[in-house]
């Protein structure tokens, strides 16, 4: 209901279908919540209480709606799964990790607060930008073959770009902070400053 707030007891939780967030603050689990289906928030809020997200639906078009909340660590992992964010711009204060599956991101900007790191599914840049904002040190990006669009580096941190070879069809720009490149080669189809 309007107004109305809802909180998980569980640590981790499960859903195999679709979550909506249609009114109202849902706070998640502190641990790991796994969605089957989409993810939407539609009217709501919700507050990510420093869990793990993890999207693990096998089937493709599924949706990714954050409105205007954050998540903390978010992870696909969903053999055959493919994911859409309908928002033009998301947020994830934490980690993004792309165990399987392949998710199609925002075409403004998608900021990720800790490490990007895609292991073994795909990505869809979508045109859009890749900002990484964290200021520690010893932090991982990890492109896994795939291409990004645009990539900003925000933050005083320090980043590797873990790949032999890795590629951006737009513009790099480092803002602040220390990246190492890749070992080989790190096309750049845009701008470099």
């Amino acid at each position: 209901g309007v107004g109305g707030a809802w909180r998980w007891h569980n640590t981790n939780a499960t859903t195999t279908n679709d979550l909506t967030v249609a009114t109202g603050t849902l706070t998640l689990p502190g641990g790991t919540l796994e969605v089957g289906g989409s993810f939407a928030n539609t009217g709501g809020t919700f507050l990510h209480n420093s869990g793990i997200t993890k999207l693990i639906a096998t089937a493709g078009g599924k949706t990714v709606q954050v409105g205007t909340s954050t998540f903390n660590d978010l992870t696909f992992n969903g053999a055959g799964g493919a994911w859409s964010f309908i928002d033009t711009n998301a947020t994830t204060s934490g980690t993004l990790t792309i165990l399987a599956g392949t998710p199609t991101f925002p075409s403004g900007v998608l900021e990720v607060g800790n490490n990007f790191i895609n292991t073994s599914g795909t990505f869809v840049a979508n045109s859009g930008t890749l900002k990484l904002t964290s200021s520690l040190n010893s932090r991982t990006i990890t492109l896994g073959g795939s291409s990004l669009a645009n990539l900003t580096v925000q933050n005083a941190g320090v980043f590797t770009i873990t790949d032999t070879n890795a590629t951006t069809t737009g513009n790099v720009n480092f803002v602040a902070g220390t990246t190492t490149l890749p070992t080989l080669n790190f096309a750049v189809g845009g701008s470099f400053t």
